[in-house]
C-alpha cells in the first residue's frame, strides 16, 4: 500500500493510506465517509455477468450504497 500511495504522491496527489478489515464495499464506503472524501475512485475487474453474479461485484455495491461520488474504471480489454 505504501509504495502505490507514494507513487500517488509524487504524481501530486494527497494521500492518506489505511488498512481496515471488513467487507471490501462496505470498507470503502465507510472509509470513504470518515475521511470526507470527494470521490472514490475503484477499478473494475471486468468480470463477465455470471462472474459477477457468483463472486459479487464491489464496485456495484458501492455504487450503491456509497454517500459520496463514485467514479469505476473499468479494467482494459485484452485481444487474443
Amino acid at each position: 500500500m505504501e509504495q502505490g500511495a507514494q507513487v500517488a504522491r509524487e504524481a501530486g496527489f494527497d494521500v492518506t493510506g489505511e488498512v481496515r478489515e471488513g467487507k471490501p464495499w462496505r470498507v470503502i464506503c465507510d472509509c470513504a465517509k470518515d475521511l470526507d472524501a470527494a470521490l472514490v475512485v475503484l477499478g473494475a475487474r471486468g468480470l463477465s455477468r455470471v462472474e459477477s453474479v457468483l463472486l459479487g461485484s464491489v464496485s456495484a455495491k458501492v455504487l450503491a450504497h456509497a454517500s459520496r461520488p463514485v467514479l469505476v474504471i473499468p479494467a482494459a480489454r485484452r485481444d487474443d
